[in-house]
């Protein structure tokens, strides 16, 4: 999973960000599992606090939401 978010940074953020730039639109990007604390995953509850936070961008957002989700082999526990 670290390698296709490393990729997404490092490549194709910037690529979208400038792709989006050139149309007048703002590209945002919500990183679900980067700051997620102990508290949350141990309570299980990483699923709720996702969605509340996809509601949120929903909210505030202008345009369409997007939601990608990149997952791990190693790590069947977490799944979107």
């Amino acid at each position: 999973m670290k390698n296709e978010r490393n990729v997404f940074w490092e490549k194709a953020y910037s690529e979208l960000q400038a792709h989006c730039q050139s149309l007048g639109l703002v590209f945002e990007v919500v990183d679900f599992r980067c700051g997620v604390h102990d508290i949350f995953t141990a309570d299980h509850l990483t699923t709720e606090l996702c969605i509340k936070e996809i509601e949120s961008c929903q909210r505030i957002s202008d345009g369409p939401t997007f939601i990608v989700c990149f997952t791990s082999r190693e790590r069947r526990g977490y799944q979107c």
